[in-house]
């Protein structure tokens, strides 16, 4: 009579190791892409945040020259916004900090937004920054 033989052979468990790390590194990617992507509401934040209070500060004053308070980290510090400002217009732009972890967002590089109100990205994909 033939011995029964449980368990399982080297080769099942090492298809079924490479089948779990094909797995692991398509989830642990696409963790990567929307974590990018959620921390792109920091720079919209900022943007508008500091578009409102040039806004404000142009209702008072008739200008925007002496409004500033730029360069400035954004509330998560992910992004450094700078603007250029003239008398009558602006224009507001949201870089990643070098060291942080939206330095490798290459879809979207920068995010901007001007006196009037239009909003632009640089990067690979910039049709989904805003």
């Amino acid at each position: 009579m033939p011995k029964k033989v449980h368990g399982f052979t080297l080769i099942e468990a090492i298809i079924t190791m490479g089948i779990i790390a094909v797995v692991g590194s398509l989830a642990y990617s696409t963790y990567q892409s929307q974590a990018l992507s959620s921390r792109r509401s920091d720079a919209k934040i900022a943007l508008t945040a500091s578009a409102q209070r040039l806004e404000s500060c142009r209702a008072r004053t008739f200008q925007y020259i002496g409004c500033e308070g730029f360069p400035q980290p954004s509330d998560q510090q992910y992004y450094q916004i700078n603007a250029a400002v003239t008398a009558t217009s602006y224009l507001l732009i949201a870089t990643p900090v070098a060291a942080g972890p939206q330095a490798m967002d290459t879809s979207c590089t920068t995010l901007s937004l001007n006196h009037r109100g239009q909003q632009g990205a640089t990067g690979l994909h910039t049709d989904h920054c805003w």
